[in-house]
């Protein structure tokens, strides 16, 4: 998986007076903290990149979460991108999972290199959380195929 570090954020976290700023990468395998609640919110699917990075993403979480935790994350369905006025959807089922985007931050005239972000629809998700030992329960569906999923590890 690629993942970029922005120490610029790191930097105005500082100035903001936030006192223990650390830039990790979240598969990093000397990041070994755990946790009760992970939040992966404002699509937090995303830093997952690519569905072939599912198993990897909730091997790390097994790691992560003390006995009883959970991860609060929400993320969208992007098949509306692809929905034809008669309401039916022109997917490519031959291709790459919808969901994937290459990705590229820009601030004026300063551009980020592009990386992988996924957009994974709750279906989807399940399926892979269910395959690695994950429960997937819907918390809240909104109104534009977005939503807010609890994921807990069944082990």
């Amino acid at each position: 998986m690629r993942h970029r570090h922005f120490p610029r954020s790191v930097e105005v976290m500082e100035k903001r007076g936030v006192r223990n700023v650390r830039q990790m990468n979240l598969f990093d395998p000397h990041f070994l903290e755990t946790f009760d609640t992970i939040l992966m919110l404002m699509n937090g699917s995303g830093i997952i990149g690519k569905l072939e990075n599912m198993a990897a993403f909730f091997q790390k979480m097994k790691q992560l979460l003390r006995p009883g935790g959970c991860i609060l994350m929400d993320s969208s369905d992007l098949r509306y991108l692809f929905e034809d006025e008669d309401g039916s959807f022109l997917i490519d089922l031959a291709g790459d999972y919808y969901g994937e985007i290459d990705f590229r931050m820009q601030y004026k005239n300063i551009k980020g290199d592009s990386f992988d972000w996924l957009y994974v629809d709750f279906q989807t998700l399940s399926l892979y959380a269910a395959g690695n030992g994950f429960e997937a329960e819907l918390i809240k569906e909104g109104e534009h195929y977005d939503y807010l999923t609890r994921l807990r590890w069944k082990g």
